[in-house]
């Protein structure tokens, strides 16, 4: 019998999964909006329903609801939800640099690195010491980024730039949610992570929109919008599902989202990942499969 918080766990992740996989979409079938602007928008809703969550946390502290949840944070707690929102919003950013230009199934692999530079970040930040088979994952999952990457001797050939860019939005990622686990960990609320991070991004984009806004046509607000929702979704249920069960039990379920970024690629977008990418994806998923099982039995003992 599946205990019900790791179900729930795992059910949260899955929802995560499907809806950054769904933002993905949204963002490449809005077009040639420069990536600014889709980051605004993108976290304009996923702020204000953040927003409108950690009024309703906050509400209910206030009126006696026993909770241990934090919202007043100390220097080193402030300056860990500062580093989250800002690499957080690096991370974006790329992730959405890397969608415009590449099959977003691609781009999505790249992303999901995340889990393996959360191994090199949780060491140097909280000095957990990986075991052998983490590395041998890690170094795995690196090698099944080169068939995605296909370098060549022109550094921008073969579409490799925004390649690189996609690897450093998963590098970004990784950071932003050792941080975020750092703060969980403190019990710091998690509607006012996600409000701080969106909230950032939002604020950062308004220069780029006034001195280069790009005139959208209803559908394209529409894509937008649905965006933001899927952000929201991914955001709260990951969030969500750290809640429920510990990372190193719920990571490998993260890596739903390529199928979904991979099925909505074929289904609405028309694009198919090369041989040399499929290859890349099961080597990166097994890798991250094989170190959940490792982590699993490990943790048995």
């Amino acid at each position: 019998m599946i205990k019900s918080d790791y179900l729930k766990g795992v059910l949260a992740m899955l929802a995560s999964a499907f809806g950054f996989a769904f933002m993905g979409a949204m963002i490449k079938l809005s077009g040639n909006i420069p990536v600014m602007q889709k980051t605004f928008f993108r976290n304009l809703i996923a702020s204000s329903l953040a927003g409108f969550a950690l009024y309703k946390e906050i509400k209910a502290v206030s009126k006696g609801d026993s909770s241990d949840t934090k919202f007043k944070l100390d220097k080193k707690e402030s300056l860990m939800l500062a580093g989250r929102a800002i690499f957080g919003t690096i991370g974006l950013i790329a992730n959405f640099y890397a969608i415009d230009r590449m099959v977003i199934s691609d781009a999505a692999i790249l992303n999901k690195l995340s889990p393996f530079f959360v191994i090199i970040f949780s060491y140097m930040l909280l000095n957990e010491k990986p075991e052998v088979f983490q590395w041998k994952a890690l170094i795995t999952a690196f090698l099944g980024t080169i068939l995605v990457l296909r370098p060549s001797s022109s550094l921008f050939a073969g579409n490799l730039g925004p390649k690189l860019v996609g690897v450093m939005s998963g590098l970004c990622a990784g950071l932003a949610y050792t941080l975020m686990r750092i703060l969980l960990l403190r019990s710091v609320s998690r509607p006012l992570i996600i409000f701080v991070f969106s909230a950032f991004s939002t604020l950062l984009c308004v220069p780029f929109l006034i001195f280069n806004y790009y005139p959208m046509t209803t559908p394209q607000l529409l894509m937008l919008i649905g965006a933001g929702l899927g952000a929201t979704l991914g955001q709260f249920g990951i969030t969500t599902a750290y809640k429920y069960a510990p990372a190193k039990e719920l990571s490998v379920y993260d890596y739903t989202n390529i199928i979904f970024s991979a099925l909505f690629s074929i289904f609405l977008l028309n694009q198919y990942p090369d041989r040399y990418s499929v290859a890349g994806y099961i080597v990166i998923i097994g890798s991250g499969v094989y170190m959940f099982f490792k982590q699993k039995k490990l943790s048995k003992h």
